[in-house]
């Protein structure tokens, strides 16, 4: 692609205008200001309708945009009165929604593919609001359990931070067919949970599965006394007992 020419007598009466080098006035206007290409056009042009000018500069100039989903999201950041006024349009919009029409189109939506995707990617890691939240600061944390019924329930802090750093070491991916990424897995121990309780938090007696390996497993060596040897034939490897 050829670099615009900035010696262009337009590119150099916007620097004029700007009072500095057109492109990175841009490129900070829209990404440290997070300002959308409107709210520039009325900086430059004194009109927000001369936005689709701005985005051909950018365009030109190799400035670039926000996918099509952050900038939808921008659009409602710290934006109160718009999420109030379409919060009332939706309640207006259901009241008329007699023949259903409306709900059922949501719901098709809903029940896609593409649609669940997105919401499970939504909520990963740091974009979960309940990203890092333990213990007694989580809004499920029964303070009627004791630390034995804590331990053998499997609901304490270092066995969530032990089963999170579990996920992450094996990039989500069951380890046994490699075929599941995300979704239903499971953080299983290779030295039994309720035998090797020196091990329990370890990260080397962790590995992930998917739910269906994690159950092929069990069901071929029970449930309790599960050690390295067994998982090791279950992955066809070699080990001396």
């Amino acid at each position: 692609m050829t670099k615009y020419n900035k010696n262009n007598r337009y590119y150099k009466a916007m620097c004029e205008k700007v009072g500095e080098e057109f492109d990175e006035w841009l490129y900070r206007k829209y990404w440290d200001e997070e300002l959308n290409s409107r709210d520039i056009a009325e900086i430059v042009y004194n009109k927000r309708k001369n936005g689709p000018n701005i985005t051909r500069w950018m365009k030109k100039l190799e400035v670039p945009t926000r996918d099509r989903s952050s900038a939808v999201a921008l659009q409602w950041k710290d934006n109160p009165t718009r999420v109030t006024e379409h919060t009332q349009r939706m309640k207006r919009m259901w009241v008329k929604d007699t023949d259903n029409r409306i709900r059922n189109k949501i719901i098709k939506v809903m029940q896609s593919e593409e649609y669940k995707e997105k919401q499970r990617v939504s909520k990963l890691g740091e974009r979960n609001g309940m990203y890092g939240v333990t213990g007694k600061d989580h809004p499920h944390w029964n303070h009627e359990l004791t630390e034995e019924d804590r331990l053998h329930s499997r609901k304490y802090p270092e066995y969530e931070r032990w089963r999170k750093e579990v996920y992450e070491r094996d990039d989500y991916t069951c380890q046994k067919c490699k075929s599941s990424r995300g979704g239903d897995l499971v953080a299983h121990h290779i030295n039994g949970y309720h035998w090797d309780k020196i091990s329990r938090v370890e990260l080397d007696n962790g590995v992930t599965l998917c739910e269906k390996c994690h159950l092929e497993f069990h069901s071929i060596y029970g449930y309790g006394d599960n050690d390295l040897f067994q998982f090791a034939q279950f992955m066809d490897l070699t080990l001396t007992k």
